[in-house]
């Protein structure tokens, strides 16, 4: 029967009848495409299968509020964003030079491959170079810096924080990024 219903039905029949295991008819129908989105955001296939999963748990618990307001697709794809939003930021590492605090994401580091002590000693050590290079820099260029590739906010996103336009924005995120560049090659 559930393979006839719509989304919109097949919502409205759960939340009528609290028949949860029609939420597996929903599953086969929308998991390809929630593990596709998942995949991309987060680029780990580990990752994605366990946010994907966390992501119908919440599906499952929160249909009951589903007002029907957007498609269930779009419903369930605003779960999905947000949810591999919130996953990136927990993941979201923290280093400190002197007092100074850096944010930059982990990198998931499968020990398959080329990864050795030495590529994890030089990954440490650029990131070192990296936080002392900005350390040099002015508060102002390392703030837009950190809006831009740490936060990863857009121009549009800067220039409503800064209350710039988005020209300023980009002049001084072009300024920022060829001096932090001299820095590094200084360090080289």
């Amino acid at each position: 029967m559930a393979f006839l219903l719509n989304d919109v039905e097949l919502v409205t029949s759960i939340q009528t009848t609290k028949n949860l295991q029609l939420i597996d008819e929903l599953y086969h129908r929308f998991n390809k495409k929630v593990y596709a989105k998942c995949l991309s955001m987060l680029k780990n296939k580990l990752d994605a299968l366990d946010v994907c999963q966390d992501i119908w748990l919440r599906v499952s618990i929160n249909i009951f509020g589903f007002k029907g307001q957007a498609s269930f697709a779009t419903w369930l794809y605003k779960i999905t964003s947000n949810r591999c939003i919130d996953f990136l930021r927990q993941k979201k590492c923290r280093y400190e030079i002197e007092g100074v605090k850096y944010h930059y994401y982990c990198q998931q580091i499968n020990f398959v491959g080329d990864y050795t002590l030495d590529n994890l000693w030089q990954h440490e050590n650029n990131l070192v170079q990296m936080a002392q290079s900005l350390e040099k820099m002015a508060l102002h260029e390392r703030e837009i810096l950190n809006l831009k590739y740490f936060e990863r906010l857009s121009v549009k996103e800067i220039s409503l924080k800064l209350q710039l336009n988005e020209s300023a924005v980009k002049m001084r995120l072009q300024r920022a990024r060829k001096k932090l560049s001299k820095q590094l090659n200084k360090v080289a």
